[in-house]
């Protein structure tokens, strides 16, 4: 997919298509949001790698209450923190797909439901990418909040390790969200 239209310099981009590991979508990714929690007010946000080879825009809740922790392994040895969006809520802008192996390394393990990526150029990890079968298999993706640009965090309730929700990803996200972190999990 193209990010500009032939003839047209100022086109809008295109939302890139968020594909689900190899078409498949896991039983239980993810469970913990309500329809209502999609419904809070959100702000564009610029957001990139640490080498810029990745740039996107977003749509999401500067609420610390929406951050994402899980504690599946890929997670945890990541330091992810994330926000759960819809495909809607997100728009690539370079690279031009989601898939380009020159810039993208995507990263499967387990039943392989959830594409964890990561810029191949300097290694920040970007995303993981799954379908929440909930939603009739909508594609969701969990976007790593540090690679957020130009954000002031440092009064943000989170920092001090309150505010969120903790997912259980090591047991397949069965457990729903919760307040405090599941076993393995971080504060």
């Amino acid at each position: 997919m193209s990010n500009t239209e032939s003839g047209s310099a100022q086109a809008t981009p295109e939302p890139a298509k968020l594909p689900t590991a190899h078409g498949e979508s896991h039983p239980g990714y993810p469970v913990p949001l309500t329809d209502e929690s999609y419904k809070i007010p959100k702000s564009l946000v610029h957001g990139s790698c640490h080498c810029k080879a990745v740039t996107f825009t977003a749509n999401v809740s500067l609420d610390p209450d929406m951050i994402c922790r899980c504690n599946c392994a890929s997670c945890v040895k990541n330091g992810k923190r994330s926000y759960l969006l819809l495909e809607k809520d997100f728009n690539l802008l370079t690279p031009s797909s989601i898939d380009d192996e020159s810039v993208i390394h995507t990263y499967l393990y387990g039943r392989k439901a959830v594409k964890q990526q990561h810029c191949k150029i300097c290694g920040v990890y970007l995303w993981g990418i799954g379908a929440r079968p909930r939603w009739g298999n909508e594609i969701m993706l969990g976007l790593n909040v540090n690679t957020l640009d130009d954000i002031d965090w440092s009064d943000k309730k989170w920092r001090g390790g309150e505010g969120g929700f903790y997912l259980d990803g090591k047991g397949d996200f069965k457990q729903g969200a919760r307040t405090e972190p599941f076993e393995f999990g971080f504060w």
